[in-house]
């Protein structure tokens, strides 16, 4: 391997476990103590060390998390996507000042939530205009974060962008339509809507219905492909069916089916998920660096993306992607993604996904959450506590990077929602 790859798959090359680390916090490789790494283990070139290293590299709980976050394109496999020929300039507003709000009861204020969440970034935008931006923790204007799970919610908006092209033919077509090597697993019947929307009956071996709901699904497929370059092109193929339901019934969260959206976007456009971004979105809203696209392989030629976490950015840049979606997709008079699929997006259009069980504060649709009580406003969630909030109603985009020691799937971003809205409300009051 040369030195420039060294220094780019560091990770895979040299990377091992720091002495002394607090207990593993993510769900990465909580399932391979249900057997699921058997073969794994039997592999002398993949095993535990190296599972071990990824999950402490993406725990949002150790110290180490702020500069991982920050640096997780340089220290694994990824694709680079292509900044715009000329910024989109962000004139400065009127300073926000500090915002109070209440959560749990409980008074507090948005330099404390900053502070308790580890925050590494903010940005707020005010009708296109910078209210407030800073950084702590290391992170810096120059820094492309890591935003987990908020990945989701571009590709959401990649397989938009595809049916606006024809692409895709109808949301009501069966997956395997376009993906044949599904026709013999659980997403044999399953819908590109459900899929999109999280609806989909499905779990993966060694884990019962209960623990992929949870999300933890592909996390074992993955922490062989982040520990030892090996592909996670086959894993959707091995999902099983949950028996006594149906697609289309519940919403149940489910990682792998953002890797298969990704996979989609990459059978029907002929390109990879990165460069469909590039040509239809990054390059054409102002951005003013590249983002990375963290992919399973060294190999370029044979690799995916990490559809369902893997997208690195500034954060000013996430801004200008608020910016065209607080303008329901449209930049400079040309409209990127269709003012329908936008709507959408903010609109869910099943009962159990306009308020969900497992998540009261939040509906869901098409990749993203929708703060219930609202309107017009959707927000990406990435694990650890990396945010895309879009209001519409007052032109306000809020982005925010965390390593949240602490985080809470639910209380954290129920308390999120809160901060924003109440960020909301004061500009409301200028």
């Amino acid at each position: 391997m040369s030195t420039r790859k060294q220094k780019q798959y560091g990770i895979l090359a040299q990377y091992s476990p720091l002495k002394g680390s607090r207990p593993l916090r993510l769900a990465l490789l909580v399932s391979l103590s249900a057997g699921v790494a058997t073969s794994a283990v039997a592999d002398t070139t993949c095993g535990p060390e190296q599972f071990k290293a990824v999950a402490q590299y993406f725990s949002h709980a150790s110290a180490q998390a702020p500069a991982n976050y920050q640096s997780a394109y340089l220290n694994y496999p990824s694709r680079s996507i292509a900044a715009a020929d000329k910024p989109f300039p962000l004139p400065l507003g009127t300073p926000l000042g500090n915002v109070s709000y209440q959560y749990a009861d409980k008074p507090s204020t948005l330099d404390d939530f900053l502070k308790a969440t580890r925050s590494h970034g903010l940005l707020v935008l005010h009708k296109g205009r910078i209210v407030r931006e800073q950084y702590a923790n290391g992170g810096t204007e120059q820094t492309r974060f890591l935003l987990n799970s908020m990945t989701k919610s571009l590709v959401g908006l990649s397989v938009g962008i595809a049916v606006d092209q024809g692409l895709i033919s109808s949301l009501d077509d069966p997956i395997s339509h376009y993906l044949p090597e599904l026709k013999e697993g659980a997403y044999q019947t399953a819908t590109v809507r459900q899929v999109l929307d999280m609806t989909t009956a499905l779990h993966f071996a060694g884990q019962s219905p209960d623990a992929a709901g949870r999300g933890r699904d592909i996390e074992a497929t993955a922490s062989k492909s982040f520990g030892c370059g090996q592909s996670i092109r086959q894993h959707p193929v091995n999902a099983l069916f949950n028996e006594g339901s149906q697609h289309g019934q519940a919403f149940t969260y489910i990682n792998t089916n953002t890797q298969v959206l990704g996979a989609l976007v990459e059978r029907v456009s002929g390109t990879s998920l990165s460069k469909f971004m590039e040509r239809n979105l990054w390059s054409r809203i102002g951005t003013e660096d590249a983002a990375n696209w963290l992919i399973d392989q060294p190999d370029d030629s044979k690799a995916i993306e990490h559809a369902w976490m893997g997208f690195n950015a500034r954060v000013r840049d996430l801004g200008r992607l608020g910016l065209l979606l607080a303008n329901n997709g449209e930049w400079q008079g040309k409209q990127l993604i269709s003012k329908s699929w936008i709507h959408d997006s903010m609109t869910p259009d099943q009962p159990f996904l306009k308020q969900l069980a497992q998540r009261p504060v939040f509906g869901y649709s098409h990749q993203w959450w929708v703060p219930v009580g609202g309107k017009d406003e959707f927000i990406g969630m990435g694990f650890g506590g990396q945010y895309l909030y879009v209001n519409q109603a007052e032109q306000l985009v809020i982005v925010e990077m965390s390593a949240n020691p602490t985080f809470d799937s639910r209380k954290s971003t129920e308390e999120a929602i809160a901060v924003f809205r109440a960020v909301a409300a004061n500009l409301a009051q200028e």
